[in-house]
């Protein structure tokens, strides 16, 4: 529970009005016409365009038919992309990455939405990487880009992961 009631209240307060109106601003999409399974993650930023394009109406205004999907990480919505459940998604490129290769799960990478987009969030009073010792760190779970970049880091500075 984020003390959202749902994501349009999330991504409402939490966005800078004005970014999201330099995106609701871009040029008008072109017609098209046939249907399209979407998968996205629940209350992501990294899925602004999505979110811009939905609350302004833009999928509606190309003809496009399309059902929304939501998962809760990048693994899950490649599980959906290895039963067929979706045509197009929004994820991070670890869980692409390494579904694609370990799974063989058919897909292509199109488009970027974003670099950088993933930090550890800490406590005040953890002030370096080394002050992760022997704590609990909370992932959004296996093969997602958290996941995959905790692990860079833990080794980087000689730590182990042990899972719960």
């Amino acid at each position: 529970d984020l003390g959202f009631k749902d994501e349009e209240e999330f991504f409402s307060n939490f966005l800078r009005k004005d970014i999201y109106d330099s995106v609701r601003k871009m040029n008008e999409p072109p017609q098209y016409s046939g249907e399209v399974r979407i998968g996205y993650l629940t209350a992501d930023l990294h899925q602004l365009a999505l979110y811009v394009a939905i609350k302004e109406g833009y999928l509606d205004r190309t003809g496009i038919k399309y059902e929304l999907k939501q998962y809760k990480n990048g693994v899950a919505v490649m599980e959906a992309f290895k039963a067929g459940e979706i045509d197009v998604a929004y994820l991070g490129g670890a869980p692409a990455t390494l579904k694609r290769i370990n799974d063989d799960i058919k897909i292509r990478i199109i488009a970027g939405a974003n670099n950088e987009g993933s930090a550890i969030v800490v406590q005040k009073d953890i002030t370096s990487v080394e002050d992760l010792k022997g704590k609990t760190i909370a992932i959004p779970g296996y093969g997602t880009v958290q996941d995959f970049l905790l692990r860079i880091v833990a080794e980087k500075h000689g730590m182990r992961i042990v899972s719960k």
